[in-house]
């Protein structure tokens, strides 16, 4: 038990203490439903983040039917 609450008190510190946007609001809120837009907006903003970067590297390293030199 002594483990698990190290753990949790490890994750609400770094809630409280990061500069991510999103994730002291999903920590700090008092109701659930709150919790669950936060979180939600948390994760397509990570998701949108992740396909950004896809498309940013497909444009920089294109694959070599994409060539268009020799």
């Amino acid at each position: 038990m002594g483990k698990r609450k190290c753990f949790r008190r490890t994750i609400i510190r770094f809630a409280e203490k990061t500069s991510m946007v999103g994730v002291p609001y999903i920590n700090s809120t008092k109701f659930w439903w709150a919790k669950l837009i936060w979180s939600s907006l948390y994760l397509v903003a990570i998701a949108a983040k992740i396909l950004h970067l896809w498309y940013l590297f497909d444009q920089f390293y294109p694959g070599p039917s994409r060539r268009t030199w020799s």
